[in-house]
């Protein structure tokens, strides 16, 4: 079951065992609720299980309210709803706590209420401090309708009698509500007009449940559930992103405005997909009606970790203070959602408690004033036990957690990322806020009596430090230095400086596994006597001869010289086909042909990771490289995955690597010892088929594994300097033992010579070949794959003309294929002058034939060229002021 599912479940759960058979909500007949008692659906008559219910009440002469309601007879009528909310008023709330509950369980109208439930769910006020109460109303849309959730045939009246009992209930206790309204589709739509209709009559929904919301004065309300969530994953359709921007921006607005008109407490939304990776098109939403935003937030238990999850929240909260300034509102965590599979045991019952522990330890740290919020957090969830996950935390160590939190005085919190800066150091434009480890700061020589704050930054090293020394007037430049390992593919820059007897350090970090083009800008100040003796390069200078990272490594009982590969790392019934050298794929990173081959999954959609990799030779694992990437939104996962790169010494001259494992064996576990996401340093010998993992597992975003080669007697490129291993590097075909060879050459997808592929096309004093970005840094030119620049061609046809533009040029990062295929590139020189490639996307990535863009490119010296690029085809293109220059 995914993750995806499971929440849904849940949110399902809260209310699928109050419902009763009724008729149906459409949306060619959407929901009119009448303003007076006992309200019914149209076409739907009252039930005649509850008409006595109704009766009894209007001949009653004592007023039937919930305060002496006799649970025995089933729901409330809407009388005894509505006899509740006469002088109900509305509480004010500077900050926001509250959870889930389990909600009213209703089997049938002649059963009792569980009331020991109702108390349960109530008892959050007094037990973790509460003084919000979430109700949710979620619809489902199945054959064209609005429906109740559970089985076909629900009473929509009885569902909505049974959450605004409970909205009721907990008003009497003293709570605030919150009425989350939405829906999601049982089996996604089938054609964005299918989806545009159902949104359209949405907006009748909304007004008929905000009458209600007003009516029994409600504090919040929320009229579209996860709207974003929908479009994105339930939908179905796979929507590009400016294709859900553009509905967002035209829907929101309209079921806002509506609920504004009849509904007079507080509008809140909640957006399910706050990632980096999506940060354009949340910054994009009109969300200008709204007066809090809710953004969710959570992980699963046994994946989490403080680091990673410390990162992206600084990260998403700086989302969220963007959007609210742009949209002048606030926004809080409308929901914690740290769950895990059952069964329950004590270490995920801690492990649930430090998730929490770490969330609240991250809001206190921040100023909800500079950041926008958060104004509230609502946790998922107080009571709801589901069947086959956890996220409950009554009566688990997370309740107390919880509790600490609420009663803590949070919403006095820490100090704000402007404090330290104010006065003394400005803050780099378009820095975030990020987690550094604690130990780096201290192997660094920064004591944590200073004040210390780190970001991440767009950014190169020279041009932070460059800024900074502009910016800090007033301020003596005491020590400066820079250094970079490129085998490592780490550097590493920092500034000094004194005024009077205080201190600032400013340092730039980059290393490989950062995210491409981003760095960590580290800021720390205090005391000069505490600062003065900052030198972060001794420090790094003591590292132990087993931690040095070598683009070969000298082992002499391995020898010299390639091995033979006589074993397939993956069973042949695991993979389809084989993928030669030379792809490209700038949005991937793949801005240069890539310089390894790999398998294709046999089933890349297939959930957990079942394919057995093993090592295809003898040899020593001397790196361990471990990542934890995003799930996509598309592959009904959420949080992170983990994914790895084994790098294998055969020889002193020979490496090979698998990228993209998904697991590894206990075996070399057991062996690495603790394990540091980034690069890690080992030594465990194998043996040819010895078992390294699982590959796999990874719908929507891993399709195969990578398998790579460097070989030392090789060399590529006219300045292999700048390529590290890459300049080495072959496809694994190559070593492969004749019947190896003969087996996997079936499935290379390439048919012309070499099979293998190509991706080294330099040839000097040539336009063909790749190119970096005039000034970037030489200390590690492969990491910034935004400034490459490559004009070679296309993996399975040698003759097709490919440019790959890395994103500096003024069109869309992409590879192109050129109008007329020519000029060539291999003929095209310094005595060419000034060429036009008019462009079009490339089709075998599936872009649109009608992306089209113009390049002119001159080669102003053997090594150097002057580029510049236009949107569509233009007609005697001339260089601006705009052209940049390139050299190999």
């Amino acid at each position: 079951m995914t993750v995806m599912n499971s929440k849904v479940i849940v949110v399902v759960t809260v209310v699928l065992a109050i419902l009763a058979a009724g008729l149906l909500v459409g949306i060619t007949n959407p929901p009119f609720l009448h303003k007076e008692p006992g309200l019914n659906m149209p076409g739907e008559e009252a039930q005649e299980t509850a008409a006595p219910q109704e009766e009894e009440h209007k001949t009653e002469s004592v007023l039937v309210t919930l305060d002496n309601y006799d649970w025995s007879k089933g729901l409330p009528s809407w009388d005894v709803l509505n006899n509740t909310a006469m002088n109900l008023t509305r509480l004010e709330l500077d900050f926001l706590k509250g959870a889930v509950s389990a909600g009213l369980f209703y089997s049938g109208p002649t059963d009792s209420i569980n009331e020991s439930q109702l108390q349960e769910n109530l008892a959050m006020k007094n037990r973790i401090g509460a003084n919000v109460y979430e109700a949710r109303l979620s619809f489902v849309y199945r054959n064209g309708r609005f429906q109740p959730p559970g089985p076909e045939g629900e009473s929509t009246d009885v569902f909505l009698r049974s959450v605004m009992t409970d909205g009721l209930l907990a008003k009497k206790a003293g709570l605030a509500v919150n009425l989350a309204l939405g829906f999601f589709p049982e089996n996604g739509f089938q054609s964005v007009e299918e989806l545009r209709k159902a949104l359209d009559a949405w907006e009748n929904v909304v007004v008929d449940v905000a009458v209600l919301a007003e009516k029994y004065k409600f504090e919040y309300f929320n009229p579209c559930g996860e709207l974003d969530h929908v479009l994105r994953v339930d939908s179905g359709l796979r929507l590009p992103e400016e294709t859900i921007v553009e509905i967002l921006n035209e829907y929101y607005p309209k079921y806002f405005s509506a609920a504004r008109k009849v509904f007079n407490g507080k509008l809140v939304t909640q957006l399910g997909d706050v990632f980096e990776a999506l940060k354009d098109s949340i910054l994009s939403y009109d969300l200008s009606d709204v007066d809090m935003v809710g953004m969710l937030v959570g992980d699963k238990i046994s994946w989490f970790d403080e680091e990673r999850f410390r990162n992206d929240m600084m990260k998403n909260i700086e989302i969220m203070r963007t959007l609210c300034e742009k949209n002048n509102n606030t926004w809080y965590v409308s929901e914690v959602w740290f769950y895990d599979d059952k069964p329950v045991t004590q270490e995920k019952l801690q492990k649930q408690a430090d998730c929490f522990k770490t969330l609240f330890s991250i809001i206190k740290s921040v100023n909800s004033s500079v950041t926008k919020g958060p104004y509230g957090v609502m946790i998922m969830n107080w009571n709801l036990r589901e069947e086959e996950i956890f996220a409950d935390i009554i009566n688990k160590p997370a309740e107390k957690v919880v509790a600490e939190f609420f009663s803590s005085g949070h919403v006095e919190h820490g100090t704000s990322e402007g404090e330290l800066q104010e006065g003394t150091v400005p803050l780099y434009p378009g820095a975030v806020s990020t987690w550094f480890p604690e130990q780096d700061w201290s192997d660094m020589g920064i004591p944590s009596e200073a004040s210390r704050k780190a970001y991440t930054v767009a950014a190169s090293m020279e041009k932070i430090l460059e800024w900074y020394d502009n910016q800090m007037t007033g301020w003596s430049l005491m020590k400066n230095e820079t250094s970079s390992d490129p085998e490592r593919g780490t550097s590493m820059g920092y500034h000094l400086y004194k005024s009077g007897e205080n201190a600032v350090i400013i340092f730039v970090m980059k290393d490989q596994d950062m995210p491409e083009n981003q760095v960590v800008l580290g800021i720390a100040s205090g005391s000069w006597l505490t600062l003065q003796g900052f030198d972060p390069f001794s420090v790094q200078g003591e590292t132990s001869g087993e931690e040095v990272f070598s683009e070969f490594y000298d082992y002499p009982e391995l020898g010299e010289g390639p091995v033979t590969f006589k074993i397939c790392p993956l069973d042949f019934d695991d993979f389809s086909s084989i993928e030669p050298l030379g792809n490209i794929n700038p949005e991937g990173g793949h801005t240069f042909p890539s310089d390894h081959g790999g398998f294709m999954f046999a089933n890349p959609d297939a959930y957990p990771p079942s394919y057995v990799v093993r090592a295809p030779a003898d040899g020593i694992i001397v790196e361990i490289h471990w990542r934890r990437n995003q799930w996509p939104q598309e592959s009904g996962f959420s949080g992170e995955y983990d994914d790895y790169k084994i790098v294998i010494a055969h020889t002193s001259t020979f490496i090979s690597y698998l990228d993209h494992v998904s697991k590894l064996d206990e075996a070399i576990l057991e062996k690495a010892g603790t394990l540091e996401v980034g690069m890690n340093r080992v030594e465990i010998p194998v043996k040819a088929g010895d078992v390294l993992g699982l590959a796999g597992g990874r719908p929507k975003t891993q399709m195969g594994m990578d398998w790579g080669v460097y070989d030392r007697n090789i060399t590529h490129f006219v300045h292999p300097e700048k390529y590290f291993r890459m300049a080495h590097a072959a496809h694994f075909l190559t070593y492969c033992s004749e019947d190896l060879r003969a087996k996997l050459a079936e499935r290379v997808q390439r048919t012309v010579p070499p099979v293998e592929g190509e991706f080294d096309f330099d040839q000097p004093g040539k336009l063909v070949g790749n190119w970096f970005l005039e000034g970037i840094d030489e200390s590690d030119p492969l990491s910034e794959w935004d400034k490459h620049l490559s004009f070679v061609y296309y993996m399975y046809e040698p003759n097709s003309i490919r440019i790959g533009v890395g994103g500096t040029l003024n069109i869309k990062a992409a590879v192109y294929a050129v109008q007329g295929n020519t000029p060539d590139p291999a003929d095209v020189t310094v005595d060419a002058g000034k060429v036009v490639y008019w462009l079009y996307g490339a089709p075998e990535m599936g872009a649109d034939y009608a992306q089209k863009a113009t390049l002119i490119v001159q080669m102003v010296t053997d090594e150097k060229i002057k580029v510049e690029a236009f949107d569509g085809w233009i007609e005697n293109p001339d260089f601006t002021e705009n052209a940049v220059y390139y050299t190999r």
